[in-house]
């Protein structure tokens, strides 16, 4: 288990939004309302991890990288989140992507983005303890 928190400072990708189906019966009176149903979560799949990049976090993710490469029978990689004072952890699948080349300006902290390519989310559960 690798903590790659002492380096990431934001995440992006992981909300979602509903989608509805309109089921609204054709003899709905033409000013009447649509009826809805609650479909499926939708989002692009695409978890981007904000970090600092140094020699540290590239070590850290080319670890992971490695780690999600070497599995077999169909086994996957899971990814935890952890809030301080929080005994939940928001858990989700996916395969991390090795990091790029971010863009960058002279004399500032040089900070990019990690990918995950989520393949599932089981949401908020009972955080795991080491």
């Amino acid at each position: 288990s690798l903590n790659i928190a002492d380096y990431v400072t934001g995440v992006s990708g992981l909300s979602a939004d509903l989608e509805v189906g309109d089921v609204t019966p054709i003899s709905t009176p033409q000013y009447g309302r649509r009826s809805f149903i609650p479909l499926l979560y939708g989002n692009d799949g695409n978890i981007k991890l904000a970090c600092n990049i140094n020699p540290t976090s590239r070590d850290c993710w080319n670890a992971i990288c490695d780690e999600f490469a070497a599995l077999t029978d169909g086994k996957g990689m899971w990814f935890e989140i952890i809030f301080p004072g929080d005994t939940d952890g928001y858990f989700f699948r996916g395969e991390p992507c090795p990091m790029q080349m971010p863009d960058f300006n002279a004399g500032e902290v040089v900070q990019g983005e990690v990918q995950i390519i989520e393949s599932a989310n089981e949401g908020y559960k009972t955080k795991i303890t080491a």
